[in-house]
């Protein structure tokens, strides 16, 4: 998710982790199957979103 974060491309995600770019693709279209959003800037917008809002979980 870092990466996509970060703006990387699909062909330096399958680089930095030594997979095809293929690969980088499926499993992009399942993340945004299961989050429910239809495009790469959809998921960046959930995903930033997530990352501001305060973690339900406890630490103790």
């Amino acid at each position: 998710m870092e990466l996509i974060v970060g703006g990387a491309t699909n062909a330096e995600i399958a680089a930095k982790l030594y997979i095809s770019e293929n690969t980088v693709k499926a499993h992009i279209k399942n993340i945004n199957r299961k989050l429910g959003v239809a495009n790469k800037y959809e998921l960046l917008a959930a995903l930033i979103k997530a990352q501001a809002e305060p973690s339900s979980r406890t630490n103790g």
